[in-house]
């Protein structure tokens, strides 16, 4: 049986978030530096952080680690701060994955929540592979 499990992971604290063209989301890091949420949940940027390699093709998305290839359909996207697919293998329709971007409104910080359909007995594992998966990205971002 399958359950979803959210992690939330802050990613930068103390941020200015400013709204961009299409509803991005640029933040600016009290060192200075500067952000486009959006980089980091696109095809591209999902490459240098999430796998080895990512194409898309008509919606369907290609995910490839160490050689291996999983498909996911996208089947939500909005405002370029929340993606939401579907692994298309899944049995449970109702099954999905996402990446919501989200600023704490009193302390500026900006967070990655994420959401995953585990099955029951390997949430541990799930959790510890989204724990290497989002320090890879904390490293790309230099976060």
């Amino acid at each position: 049986m399958q359950h979803a499990v959210q992690i939330m992971y802050t990613l930068f604290e103390g941020c200015s978030v400013s709204e961009g063209n299409g509803g991005a989301l640029y933040l600016k890091t009290p060192a200075g530096s500067s952000y486009d949420s959006s980089d980091y949940i696109s095809t591209t940027g999902l490459n240098e952080w999430y796998a080895d390699k990512v194409t898309e093709n008509d919606n369907i998305f290609t995910f490839e680690w160490e050689g291996v290839e999983e498909s996911a359909e996208l089947v939500a996207w909005k405002d370029l701060s929340m993606v939401r697919f579907h692994w298309l293998e899944s049995e449970d329709e109702e099954s999905y994955f996402e990446f919501r971007i989200e600023e704490h409104e009193l302390t500026n910080d900006v967070a990655l929540i994420v959401t995953d359909f585990v099955i029951d007995d390997e949430e541990d594992e799930a959790i510890e592979l989204w724990n290497t998966q989002i320090a890879n990205l904390k490293r790309v971002i230099g976060a």
